[in-house]
């Protein structure tokens, strides 16, 4: 409870160092890599997003480890948003993940195709797109259509201004 106190006041402070010491406290991995989101948050909105860069990337191995999904999904898209303002970025990396069958359903699904157009596109089942997907947005950490036509078309783009 002391632990979860310095951590609270920490934010209302805003305190960086005393977030980062409660981080460093916590006993439960789940607290631990919140205050780690939380101080990188704390950094990025005081002007220091290179600082909060280790700490995004601490909370997220944290999620992985302990198997919540859904928290490293969503701190997933935080980076990657954050990426889509300018810093360089891990959009690429994360696309970079995805097999070439994901890799070809994102594409058509990017230019509004549905899953059965999908599915006769590449002459498999649309039960077969509909389980890529599923796959396609825990890797990019995303949650929707629209932003898996945003990514393809971004990485489009970036592919054809590399060549």
């Amino acid at each position: 409870v002391a632990v979860a106190a310095a951590h609270a006041r920490a934010l209302l402070d805003r305190d960086p160092a005393e977030l980062l010491a409660a981080a460093r406290r916590h006993r439960h991995p789940w607290a631990e890599a919140n205050a780690y989101e939380d101080l990188a948050t704390l950094l990025t909105t005081t002007g220091h997003p290179d600082r909060a860069a280790e700490h995004t990337t601490r909370a997220l191995r944290i999620f992985e480890r302990m198997g919540a999904d859904g928290d490293a999904a969503r701190l997933r898209g935080h980076a990657r948003r954050a990426d889509a303002t300018g810093r360089p970025g891990s959009a690429g990396t994360e696309w970079d993940r995805l097999s070439a069958p994901e890799r070809d359903i994102a594409r058509l699904v990017g230019v509004g195709m549905t899953n059965r157009q999908v599915a006769r596109q590449l002459f498999v089942s649309p039960h077969t797109v509909n389980y890529h997907l599923r796959g396609i947005f825990k890797k990019l950490g995303i949650s929707s259509r629209v932003e898996l036509a945003r990514l393809a078309h971004e990485h489009e783009t970036t592919e054809t201004s590399a060549v």
